[in-house]
């Protein structure tokens, strides 16, 4: 799976991965289904696009973007989050 073969679903499940990673929660089993370049775009999105506040992003030996502490999700960020988690209707 490359970054052209997500779905808008895929898109939007990472973003619910990474915004919940940044709240501290472990979803790395979850965000390592999806290919790494597309994990480290949705990094750089959401802290440039305000919804995350950290130090900055790094990248570990393995080329994987990380935030780095301290890591809050932004008032933006957790509305967001919160529209990601809220089942929608027709889905269930």
């Amino acid at each position: 799976m490359n970054n052209q073969d997500l779905t808008d679903e895929d898109r939007e499940e990472i973003l619910r991965l990474i915004l919940s990673e940044a709240d501290g929660i472990d979803v790395k089993a979850e965000l390592g289904k999806y290919p790494q370049p597309s994990r480290n775009l949705f990094r750089r999105v959401v802290r440039e696009g305000g919804l995350v506040t950290s130090g900055d992003l790094s990248s570990d030996a393995s080329g994987e973007s990380r935030f780095v502490a301290p890591v809050k999700l932004t008032p933006r960020g957790r509305r967001r989050l919160q529209e990601l988690n809220t089942p929608r209707e027709g889905t269930e």
